[in-house]
């Protein structure tokens, strides 16, 4: 027989105590907010009545059925902790984990009449034996285990109070912010940078990192912009009014106080590519909550959300009832994490995913100090001197960072808020101006430098990755087909540059932590397009050294899963079944040329 507590409610008994001359309690914890309070557990003759919920029905503790089987409970055996979700999503994973009970008392137990809905904090199973008497070691391994088990994986539980989300109403439905954001939106449209001066030379060669760190003293800042005079001017004065705005609608950065979660864009064909992204989230173990974003309605489908998403503990918000102001591509990456609901995010491209449990990434330096990590691209930082003349900067020395990877970004709300409204300001105004000034028409133009050019601008701290991004792909009949890169641990990284400061490292067993696939997408027809009848990573024995596992095999049974499973629901894939059984014999033809694949 189990029996599921909610936590966030005292469940002292003072009077059961007093009456029956003994009290059962269980480990008491902390951690952001959410606390173990101490349970009474009465003799078997005189358990009390209470009211046991469920979302689909009730049964009275009441009852002779149920009595039956709980009234004989005088000792706590065991205690066992699950993670629940987010309770801006509210499913149900389907290997059935989380509970979806929870107990409510009379006032005998000190509890409120009304049952709280089971979706933040943690669930308590107990599990009782009759008449077997209580010993004193028990609840101290109980509570050891317990310290153990929260310090191990406390980033996979949501240990937020239901109320904290109960008070937060959803962006989306709020007036007041609503109109606030369409304020500022004026004010950064009316703050508009000048260009009508603006032209580049044709796009040079971009610098490798790693040739620039073999030959650094040679290579200075590269530049194929032109600009007025008159246009650096007005632009300039712009971008001050903008910094002074920022303070003004810093509240509008929400956030659910000590959440941390993913952020992926969907939409489209990057639909499918989303849902196998959070797939291979979950074979990390992680329980992260994810909120993918879609640009409009035309993008939702309710199955695709209601169903789908939800099974894997994410869900799908619609930024087109957030602001009604036209955006696209790269732009809808800050949106996303402006309108996310978490305070630690972790946002992702829709063609990457993680290759460790990523939670972890928010427990160590540098993210607890600096509250903004990103990962390096294949060159050295693309931007030109005129936007840091701009944005009343001192143009850095080309050590400092390398240009901007943004297919994952580490970023807190909490100390990034103005960070990301600035980022916010450059990629309304990004197509026509910034994106031109930090990226001179190099490989990937778009958000990727606005992170790190916001953060510089405020004086805001931030941590790039020196451990250079690796391709991965193969060659085939001469040539080499690039299929993504691998960006590597951050904290292994910090702590080796804390020893020894370069501006670019290539160690020898990096920890991978995410996989960008831009080459070959994620896609199931962009995936089945590029097949050659050979594994698109190189052989097997080099997926084993790079990961230890063979990640590209599952990939591919997600591809095939989303394709086979959930394609027809799906309304960027057309004609799924033909899809899918071309998926699955392609895949047959690279198994059966593994034995020469060396």
């Amino acid at each position: 027989m189990h029996l599921t507590v909610a936590l966030g409610t005292d469940l002292w008994c003072p009077s059961a105590h007093q009456q029956y001359g003994h009290q059962r309690s269980v480990p008491s914890a902390t951690d952001q907010g959410a606390r173990l309070y101490e349970r009474c557990l009465p003799a078997e003759e005189n358990f009390p009545k209470g009211r046991l919920s469920s979302f689909a029905d009730e049964e009275h503790l009441g009852s002779s059925q149920a009595r039956s089987g709980l009234r004989q409970w005088t000792r706590l055996e065991t205690a066992v902790f699950i993670a629940d979700s987010s309770p801006s999503c509210g499913y149900i994973p389907r290997d059935g984990m989380i509970q979806t009970r929870v107990i409510c008392a009379g006032d005998e137990w000190g509890l409120p009449d009304a049952c709280y809905e089971p979706f933040s904090g943690l669930r308590m199973l107990l599990k009782a034996r009759p008449n077997i008497s209580f010993r004193f070691w028990l609840p101290l391994t109980l509570c050891v285990l317990l310290l153990v088990h929260l310090r191990l994986r406390a980033d996979d539980y949501e240990l937020h109070r239901w109320t904290a989300y109960q008070t937060r109403v959803p962006l989306d439905q709020d007036a007041h912010f609503q109109d606030r954001f369409a304020r500022l939106l004026t004010a950064l449209s009316k703050a508009k940078p000048q260009f009508s001066s603006l032209k580049q030379d044709d796009r040079p060669l971009e610098i490798g990192i790693r040739e620039f760190a073999e030959s650094a003293e040679g290579v200075e800042r590269r530049n194929i912009t032109h600009l007025s005079d008159a246009d650096i001017s007005t632009s300039k004065d712009a971008h001050s009014s903008v910094i002074r705005l920022l303070p003004e609608y810093e509240d509008l950065v929400t956030y659910s106080s000590h959440s941390r979660g993913i952020v992926i864009i969907g939409g489209g064909r990057f639909t499918p590519m989303a849902l196998v992204s959070v797939l291979m989230l979950r074979k990390t173990k992680s329980n992260l909550p994810v909120e993918v974003f879609l640009p409009d309605e035309t993008d939702y489908d309710e199955y695709t959300c209601e169903v789908i998403f939800k099974e894997i503990n994410a869900c799908c918000l619609v930024l087109s009832r957030f602001t009604k102001i036209p955006i696209a591509n790269y732009q809808y990456k800050v949106f996303g994490i402006l309108f996310s609901s978490f305070e630690d995010v972790i946002f992702l491209d829709a063609d990457s995913f993680p290759v460790i449990d990523p939670s972890k990434l928010f427990r160590f330096e540098p993210y607890t100090s600096t509250g903004l990590v990103t990962w390096p691209d294949f060159w050295i930082s693309s931007a030109t001197h005129l936007f840091y003349e701009i944005t009343n900067q001192p143009v850095p020395n080309l050590h400092e960072h390398a240009s901007s990877e943004s297919g994952q970004i580490l970023i807190s709300k909490r100390k990034h808020g103005r960070s990301l409204l600035l980022a916010l300001y450059y990629n309304l105004h990004g197509p026509a101006f910034y994106y031109k000034l930090l990226s001179q028409k190099a490989a990937g133009e778009g958000d990727k430098e606005t992170w790190i050019a916001a953060a510089t601008a405020l004086n805001n701290t931030y941590y790039q990755v020196r451990e250079g991004a690796q391709p991965v792909g193969r060659h085939l009949n001469g040539t080499y087909r690039y299929g993504g890169m691998l960006q590597y641990n951050p904290h292994d990284d910090y702590e080796q540059q804390q020893k020894n400061q370069v501006p670019f490292r290539e160690s020898e067993h990096p920890e991978s932590v995410f996989f960008h696939l831009n080459g070959v997408k994620p896609n199931p027809q962009d995936w089945l397009n590029n097949q050659h009848g050979l594994r698109l990573w190189g052989p097997l024995s080099e997926m084993m050294r790079r990961f230890g596992r063979d990640l590209e095999r599952e990939i591919w049974e997600e591809i095939i899963y989303v394709a086979c499973t959930l394609g027809k629901s799906l309304n960027c894939l057309k004609d799924s079944g033909d899809l899918c059984n071309k998926l699955n014999k392609s895949w047959d033809t690279i198994v059966g040329a593994e034995k020469i694949d060396v």
